[in-house]
């Protein structure tokens, strides 16, 4: 891709002149950060995947890890006796040059074979620059044909200026790595907003550029709510900014970041006070959210049930209309009775009863269909029948959840002798 902006340009002239890292780096992060393998081995021995040295008598700590005595590396047994095995991370290198900050991302693959040294091979994919105002450019190799996974890059491509598909939530670019090279350069702008250099709190590309651009995402990244910043998106943190001000206030950062964010815009959808910390510090935020989730569900069903209801009303006229000639029909035998829905309230309470789509799937509305239900002797709904019109066969008889009734034989029986009658009734229909 040829540069276009004055920024692309900055970046490709930057781009050309970084130099690659040592290996030592990576055997480093490899020591510290990647899990060591032991493979299993004839008789009650292992061999060192690091060292490739036999290890006699292993003794396994709690943690089902055992130290070599050879390399002194704590090794994870491989479950099967396999001969070789590979294991692949994400590993960046932070770098910052004439302004820019780099985040250099490299797949560190660690090659295993029984009686060999461990081999690293470490291949850089991409690099984010990020400039001042947290602008971001990518300089990548090419991503394979049709690739639908994170990993799949042609190796054999050069890291040249490339333009990320911003119409995808999550780019291929946007990576949280396994570990961070030990020699770190900052920009005095990131160093500002106070990134931190530890590995488990240094935030992806995404991360730093909303940090860079909204000082919102600097104050809360300096408070430590490092995984509200990861996680918040711009459109929400206008909304939950008062709340996070009063968390910052009183020290509260909640453990479950996702949970929080959805529990205070169902407190700002049931109209609470986000001013408050009793509302915003809750002490058990799982119970809290529960108890805002069923107070939101409620508030949904109820604004369901108002639309059903005016559709209801709106459907009712011509049903009833076109249903008159059966609204006096009744059949019945010893154990149950059989008469037509009379009202479109009634095809509602059939389907809530039921558990069925008698109502949802709008049955009143079909001009071809007659639906009847069927109950016993104290009144308890024992199925929905439906029949085709005008010849009045039997399409359908379902108890609840769609179940045959036990009933289906003598339910046939009694609607095939009234068949007659039924079909007399359907021609009279509109």
């Amino acid at each position: 891709m040829k540069p276009r902006t004055e920024y692309q340009k900055r970046v490709v002239a930057v781009n050309g002149s970084l130099r690659n890292l040592a290996n030592k780096h990576f055997v480093e992060v490899y020591n510290r950060a990647c899990t060591h393998i032991a493979f299993q081995n004839k008789g009650n021995t292992l061999i060192c995947g690091d060292c490739g040295e036999v290890i006699e008598q292993p003794k396994i700590s709690i943690a089902g890890l055992v130290r070599c005595p050879h390399c002194s590396k704590k090794l994870k047994p491989l479950d099967s006796k396999k001969w070789s095995t590979r294991e692949v991370y994400y590993i960046m290198a932070i770098d910052q040059s004439k302004g820019l900050q780099i985040l250099r991302y490299y797949l560190l693959y660690t090659y295993f074979r029984k009686h060999q040294p461990v081999r690293l091979l470490p291949l850089e994919i991409f690099r984010v620059y990020i400039n001042e105002c947290g602008q971001r450019a990518v300089c990548s190799k090419l991503r394979t044909m049709f690739s639908a996974y994170r990993d799949q890059w042609n190796m054999n491509s050069d890291i040249e200026l490339r333009q990320p598909n911003m119409a995808w939530r999550y780019t291929p670019y946007d990576v949280r790595a396994w570990a961070h090279i030990r020699t770190r350069k900052f920009t005095k702008e990131c160093k500002r907003a106070g990134l931190d250099v530890n590995d488990t709190l240094f935030p992806d590309a995404e991360t730093i550029c909303k940090i860079l651009q909204d000082n919102r995402y600097e104050t809360i990244w300096k408070a430590g709510m490092h995984e509200m910043a990861f996680r918040l998106e711009p459109k929400e943190m206008t909304a939950l900014w008062p709340a996070l001000k009063i968390c910052m206030r009183n020290g509260y950062n909640p453990n479950n970041v996702k949970d929080y964010i959805d529990y205070v815009k169902q407190l700002i959808q049931l109209e609470k006070d986000i001013h408050n910390a009793h509302y915003v510090c809750p002490a058990d935020l799982d119970a809290e959210h529960r108890r805002t989730n069923a107070s939101v569900q409620k508030i949904l069903d109820r604004k369901r049930f108002l639309e059903e209801q005016k559709r209801m009303k709106e459907a009712e006229s011509a049903y009833a209309k076109r249903i008159l000639p059966f609204l006096n029909f009744y059949m019945k035998n010893k154990n149950f009775h059989i008469s037509v829905l009379p009202t479109v309230k009634a095809f509602y309470e059939e389907g809530q009863a039921m558990h069925h789509c008698v109502y949802s799937n709008r049955y009143y509305e079909r001009k071809d269909t007659l639906v009847l239900s069927c109950r016993d002797n104290d009144d308890k709904r024992v199925a929905t029948i439906e029949l085709g019109l005008p010849k009045c066969d039997i399409r359908q008889v379902r108890a609840a959840c769609n179940k045959i009734p036990e009933q289906y034989d003598s339910i046939v029986r009694l609607i095939t002798r009234q068949k007659k009658e039924l079909r007399k009734l359907s021609a009279a229909m509109v």
